[in-house]
């Protein structure tokens, strides 16, 4: 029998029945009047990965560590769980979370522990915005210097949320696993100073480099958190990683400059997806 068909799948929350890699899988939804977005789509039975996501996952050897930062309900954790991969799922909002908890058990137990986190450069308590169109459009940064296509000018509601650091999180989980892993980052903004709360994964990176990272580049997400694109790209660099919006697109930048020329080709405006390597693998 499919996932779909199995006796463990519960009937407590709506769910999708996703068709796809010659398996299906249910993923708890929200209702369609809380989220227009990611929720649609799978409903219909559609995934919604970042640009290139699926071409990594083919990528990865049997058994990778992936660590999802970002999940929301799990449209890209729980696929790379059905290609027996172990997830770890970050996800601060407590209502994406319990849909993708529930996903988990609905599935028979995949390998994917959830964790109710956001992620910056120091642990505590922080407050998120949500958008009146979805909750898969959450940030901590400043919701007002958003454009109105999020509806976070007249619709926004707010979280209270628990806040970690990836070294904290993220550390012992890579330390105990002795296979190939990688990592996808989307923190609506709070990239960088997910980042900057890693310092001590992307040291030890240097002797066992990920696969990849696969991250959301946003300018317009990332300057309402404070942050500079271009400082962005720079730490980026810092840590290692050589990155561009598709493989063959990889990119160097030794000067401010030329990361500035490369945000502009981008769009200040338009919603990308960076693919990361570390300088240290040579199979690239």
């Amino acid at each position: 029998a499919t996932r779909c068909d199995a006796p463990c799948v519960s009937r407590q929350r709506e769910m999708a029945c996703v068709r796809w890699a010659h398996t299906t899988f249910h993923i708890a939804v929200h209702p369609p009047e809380v989220d227009s977005y990611i929720s649609r789509r799978l409903r219909r039975g559609g995934l919604s990965f970042p640009r290139g996501y699926e071409q990594l996952l083919n990528e990865l050897p049997p058994a990778a560590l992936i660590f999802d930062l970002g999940a929301n309900i799990g449209a890209t954790a729980l696929p790379a769980a059905v290609l027996g991969h172990d997830i770890v799922a970050v996800e601060p909002l407590p209502i994406n979370a319990e849909l993708l908890a529930h996903s988990v058990r609905a599935n028979c137990n995949l390998s994917v522990s959830v964790n109710q986190f956001a992620l910056s450069d120091q642990p505590g308590r922080a407050v998120m915005s949500v958008a009146g169109a979805s909750p898969a459009a959450s940030t901590l940064g400043n919701a007002s210097r958003l454009s109105k296509s999020f509806r976070f000018d007249r619709k926004r509601t707010t979280v209270p949320v628990m806040v970690e650091t990836g070294d904290r999180l993220l550390l012992p989980r890579l330390r105990a696993h002795r296979g190939a892993w990688a990592m996808k980052l989307d923190v609506e903004g709070f990239e960088l100073r997910a980042l900057d709360g890693m310092q001590q994964l992307f040291t030890l990176a240097r002797r066992r480099p990920p696969l990849w990272l696969a991250m959301e580049f946003f300018p317009q997400m990332l300057r309402a958190a404070g942050t500079d694109p271009v400082e962005l790209l720079q730490r980026l660099s810092a840590y290692h990683f050589d990155c561009g919006l598709k493989r063959a697109d990889r990119k160097a930048f030794p000067s401010r400059e030329e990361l500035e020329a490369y945000v502009h080709a981008i769009g200040i405006d338009a919603h990308n997806d960076l693919i990361c390597r570390h300088t240290a693998r040579r199979d690239w």
